[in-house]
């Protein structure tokens, strides 16, 4: 799976070697001093660059042929611009991505449309693996979240249905494993259990 490089150290510089991106930064431990980290442009989706930020045309050429886009914001977060690769997505469809930011109701509508569908297939997860009494509850409580879901009126709205379903549907994601154990779900970071055989 591939996973976007954030880049959120001010001064750092990317340059090109080979097939990787060496990633220079300053040392926080060591003034003047420079650190680098060599990262394999094949794992990347995209680049997020955040303050102030060198990147050489070589790294641009590589993620043109790659596919790879670079975004470029301040170091508050506010973007700046973004380089969008020939090769890569359709700039049409990223146009259609930024104007669907800006318009509160579709926003607003895709937000819905994205956890009516997570939702539903939290449903259909629990109507093929579920047996016993709980399901019927189990059921009716996602599909009670669902339809709630359509007349929320913001976006804290739809998280709070899409939050609710999600909590019903891991509590009782355990009795639909098997053979693997399914204690509680964790977060930031996941807890590691060990496994016993």
């Amino acid at each position: 799976m591939k996973e976007t490089l954030y880049i959120t150290s001010n001064n750092t510089e990317l340059q090109k070697d080979h097939d990787s991106i060496i990633c220079k930064y300053p040392d926080p431990d060591n003034p003047g001093e420079q650190l680098k980290k060599n990262i394999p442009v094949h794992r990347l989706s995209s680049i997020e660059m955040y303050g102030n930020v060198s990147i050489t045309m070589p790294v641009l050429q590589l993620c043109s042929e790659l596919g790879i886009p670079c975004f470029f914001n301040t170091y508050n977060g506010n973007p700046i611009g973004m380089f969008v690769p020939v090769s890569g997505s359709n700039p049409i469809t990223r146009l259609n991505q930024y104007a669907g930011i800006n318009d509160k109701e579709r926003r607003l509508l895709i937000a819905k449309t994205i956890v009516y569908k997570a939702i539903q297939e939290r449903i259909s997860v629990v109507k093929k693996h579920g047996k016993g009494e709980y399901l019927q509850d189990v059921l009716h409580n996602l599909e009670q979240q669902q339809s709630a879901l359509l007349g929320s009126h913001d976006i804290n709205e739809v998280r709070g249905h899409e939050g609710t379903a999600m909590r019903v549907f891991f509590d009782v994601f355990g009795r639909l494993l098997n053979n693997l154990p399914f204690h509680n779900r964790s977060r930031n970071p996941p807890e590691v259990r060990e496994m016993l055989c």
